[in-house]
């Protein structure tokens, strides 16, 4: 939620379904940016559009926001495709047409880059997690047109 100076709420966004919700952590990641952890217990309600990954445990979501605190994505312009996921060595990002410029991170579950690549006019990129252990990672793929960011896991 965004509030003025006397306290009126400018606006005010949500994220999650009709089950439990928690923010596990918050906290600065750039000059401009901040990263929220949280998980679900939720299965698809809300603004939920998919089940748990794992039946009766929890997902873990990840937010990243500019210093507007504006949340934008451009999956559905990009027609992202992530394969396989979960993966055991390596990961395929591709997209629908040639980008002038995409940038990958990695991110574990505190919000901290594990990798970065930037792929110049392309349309797909294979990433290599050969020095990281198994379990839930994020990507962010950032272009001009904005940003979108989903969960990889490895096996």
């Amino acid at each position: 939620m965004c509030i003025d100076a006397n306290g009126n709420i400018l606006w005010q966004k949500t994220a999650g379904g009709s089950g439990n919700e928690k923010v596990r952590t918050a906290g600065k990641s750039g000059s401009d940016q901040y990263v929220i952890v949280c998980n679900s217990l939720s299965g698809i309600s809300g603004n939920k559009t998919v089940p748990l990954y794992v039946s009766g445990s929890s997902d873990l979501w990840l937010f990243k926001l500019n210093s507007t605190l504006d949340v934008q994505t451009i999956q559905h312009e990009m027609d992202l495709i992530v394969t396989p996921n979960p993966f055991e060595d390596e990961v395929t990002f591709s997209w629908n047409k040639n980008q002038e410029k995409v940038v990958l991170e990695i991110l574990d579950v505190q919000g901290k880059i594990m990798d970065k690549r930037i792929i110049l006019n392309g349309s797909a990129v294979k990433w290599s997690s050969e020095n990281l252990t198994s379990g839930v990672y994020f990507y962010q793929i950032t272009t001009n047109s904005g940003s979108s960011i989903g969960r990889i896991v490895k096996r």
